[in-house]
C-alpha cells in the first residue's frame, strides 16, 4: 500500500511495507565477490536507488525483481555520496495497486487533449494530408 512517496524519505527513515515501481534491477558481485541487487524505484514523485546486499537478497525471490514491477519494501534510507539510497531488507510483491501512483501522467483530461488534437488535424487544407493526420 502507498503510504510514503519518494519526494517524503529522509535519512535514517524505516520503510515497513511500502510500495514502489522498480524501472531497472542487476544484479552485481560487491568487494567480497558476493551478489546483490542494484534497483531503482520510482512513483509519481520522483527516483531513487535501492540496495538489497546478499544477506537478504538470499531470502528475497528473485523473480519479482523485474522493471515493472510493483514490490513491497521493508528497509531504511541510508545516504550515499551525498544521495538518499533505500537499503531493502524484504521485498515482496504488491497486490492491489493501481498505477496511478507511480507513473506521471498529465494533469490535463486526455479527451479533452485528444479533442484539441482532432480539431488540428480537422483544420488541415490539405485532404491528404489531413487524411494521414486523421
Amino acid at each position: 500500500m502507498k503510504n510514503i512517496f519518494i519526494k517524503e524519505l529522509q535519512k535514517n527513515l524505516i520503510i515497513d511495507g511500502d510500495s514502489f515501481l522498480i524501472t531497472d534491477c542487476e544484479f552485481l558481485d560487491d568487494k567480497f565477490g558476493k551478489k546483490y541487487a542494484n534497483i531503482t524505484l520510482e512513483d509519481i514523485s520522483g527516483r531513487i536507488s535501492g540496495k538489497i546486499w546478499s544477506d537478504k537478497l538470499e531470502k528475497i525471490d528473485r523473480t519479482i525483481l523485474e522493471p515493472g514491477n510493483i514490490i513491497n519494501i521493508s528497509g531504511k534510507v541510508d545516504e550515499f555520496k551525498s544521495s538518499l539510497q533505500l537499503n531493502i531488507y524484504t521485498a515482496v510483491i504488491s497486490v492491489g495497486e493501481t498505477m496511478e501512483h507511480f507513473v506521471r501522467s498529465s494533469e490535463f483530461n486526455p479527451e479533452e487533449m485528444f479533442n484539441e488534437l482532432l480539431q488540428y488535424a480537422e483544420g488541415i487544407k490539405r485532404a491528404s494530408l489531413r487524411g494521414v493526420v486523421l
